[in-house]
């Protein structure tokens, strides 16, 4: 449970952090327009857990700051190339990918869309247009470990 609020956490605070740095305050074009952002899931929704979180964290995104939100379930692996050129090509401004399984397809298609921004959760990929996020899982491993120990 400590795992699906972290991921919804940083999963709003990175889209926060992204769509300040993507758009300058000062540009009048930028006031009108609504950042658009796609959640490309690696599962799909009902796992009550990383797929729920991220999406739980889109949601709350979506209510504190002006943005349109799509979001995309893969249902296998078949799924996950056309759902990330589909979002970029589409002008999505941000497109978040939330599964490791999923790591080698935005590595192919990240390069073919310089001007979008892509965000890795809990896996890394080195790009120049992709931030990833990757957790300590062992931290809260411990603490479990310590917690099951204490009864």
């Amino acid at each position: 449970m400590k795992k699906a609020l972290l991921v919804r956490t940083v999963t709003a605070l990175v889209l926060f952090v992204l769509s300040v740095t993507l758009f300058s305050p000062f540009s009048a074009e930028a006031q009108d327009k609504k950042f658009k952002i796609a959640l490309c899931l690696g599962a799909v929704r009902g796992d009550q857990s990383f797929s729920d979180s991220a999406y739980n964290g889109l949601l709350q995104a979506e209510k504190d700051f002006p943005i349109e939100i799509k979001v995309l379930e893969g249902n296998n692996a078949s799924d996950y190339e056309p759902n990330l050129i589909s979002m970029a090509t589409a002008g999505y401004d941000l497109i978040v990918v939330t599964s490791t399984v999923q790591i080698e397809v935005l590595k192919k298609v990240a390069p073919q869309f310089p001007d979008t921004k892509f965000a890795m959760i809990d896996g890394v990929v080195r790009a120049p247009n992709v931030v990833s996020a990757v957790f300590a899982q062992n931290g809260g491993s411990f603490l479990a470990g310590a917690a099951a120990a204490m009864f």
